[in-house]
């Protein structure tokens, strides 16, 4: 078999990942495509096949085939998004965080006061989850994004924080100091 794999423009994909899976499912034969979006399979025997493609950004398509004769077919593959919801949470105490920021697929935005937040991310590509708010401590997450929506918890530590304050305004060496207070987290 031979496959010309195009996007929606006519554009040709080099670098789509192409298998070639028999009638149990494994793999008998694959690759990827070459700068023309071209793919030809090894000679194969008489049978039943599906042929995959994948591409990160893309809806991955599988064509069935009968393993009988020679054949050229051009494949299109379409781009998609899926939405990925991201909950933020205190990592102490399972409060949402309202207001943190969630960098991920080139946006930015911030949670609602229920500490979620929904972003359109590429379909069956790996996506980097920034998520920041002050007064914790950041983490970055790689997620696997399928061609379905999901949803991901994630849970920030506060950073040590510690606050002085005095009730006097002087100290004189050998008085104590009855109003001073140490609050920390």
């Amino acid at each position: 078999f031979t496959y010309r794999v195009r996007d929606a423009d006519g554009n040709p994909l080099a670098g789509t990942d192409v298998s070639v899976l028999n009638d149990r499912g494994r793999e008998v034969a694959g690759g990827e495509t070459g700068a023309d979006g071209r793919y030809a399979t090894p000679r194969l025997a008489a049978g039943d096949y599906t042929v995959r493609f994948e591409r990160a950004g893309y809806f991955t398509v599988n064509r069935s085939e009968r393993g009988t004769q020679s054949v050229t077919r051009p494949i299109t593959l379409e781009r998609g998004l899926a939405t990925l919801a991201v909950n933020a949470t205190d990592s102490r105490t399972g409060t949402p965080l309202e207001g943190a920021t969630v960098k991920a697929a080139g946006e930015s935005v911030e949670t609602d006061a229920d500490g979620r937040v929904d972003l359109d991310v590429p379909v069956n590509d790996e996506v980097a989850v920034d998520v920041s708010l002050t007064g914790y401590d950041a983490t970055t997450r790689t997620l696997a994004v399928g061609e379905s929506d999901r949803t991901v918890a994630v849970s920030l530590a506060r950073l040590p924080n510690l606050t002085l304050s005095t009730a006097n305004e002087r100290v004189v060496v050998g008085d104590p100091s009855p109003g001073a207070r140490v609050d920390g987290v």
